[in-house]
């Protein structure tokens, strides 16, 4: 199948699951939210304006978090995010009715996450997915940084379907594909992948 009929296919789809709108940064160089005070709405960090969370916090509102993009398998919202383990910070779902609702793949396993994370809120008027294979950004894009490695290569937020359902995760050139958590394992798919990108 062409890369354009792939991609529209898994557009269609992730819209279809799209949900109706209803209507202290840490200083830690480590961290993927980079705060700038010259913040314009047409120039976000390569990272997206990201909201910090952890465990052992109430999950925000609305207001804070923008509109759950999807739903998980259950139906439940699911949100776009970078969860910080072992060095790393990784792209990967949030899912406030679980918990902890931060579930990231890593090391072969699927993680429900107990430490810090971070919540990317999806802004389609400057944000799109397009298709990618293999772990490299389409020529011409400019991917949104999800996170890194601990041993440093960068990694990127990608969403793709698995046995039917819609999955969040990771890709990066060094992954060579999309990787993923789902029933307690990690998953990966060389191609047939969408990419968050900036517009």
């Amino acid at each position: 199948m062409a890369d354009s009929a792939i991609g529209a296919r898994l557009r269609n789809t992730a819209l279809a699951v799209f949900m109706d709108p209803p209507g202290q940064q840490s200083a830690d160089q480590n961290e993927i939210s980079r705060y700038t005070a010259n913040n314009e709405e047409n120039n976000p960090p390569p990272t997206g304006h990201r909201v910090p969370l952890d465990h052992s916090t109430p999950f925000p509102g609305e207001d804070i978090t923008g509109p759950a993009p999807f739903r998980d398998v259950d139906g439940s919202p699911m949100f776009i995010g970078s969860g910080f383990l072992d060095g790393g910070a990784h792209p990967c779902k949030i899912v406030p009715s679980q918990n902890p609702a931060c579930l990231l793949s890593y090391d072969n396993i699927q993680i429900r996450h107990n430490g810090r994370y971070e919540l990317l809120p999806f802004d389609p008027n400057t944000m799109e997915w397009v298709p990618a294979r293999e772990g490299r950004i389409p020529e011409g894009r400019r991917a949104v940084e999800g996170g890194y490695e601990y041993y440093g290569p960068r990694l990127y937020h990608a969403l793709g379907i698995y046995n039917g359902s819609l999955v969040l995760g990771k890709t990066g050139c060094h992954l060579r594909g999309f990787c993923f958590g789902f029933e307690g394992f990690e998953h990966a798919i060389r191609s047939d992948y969408l990419l968050l990108c900036w517009r």
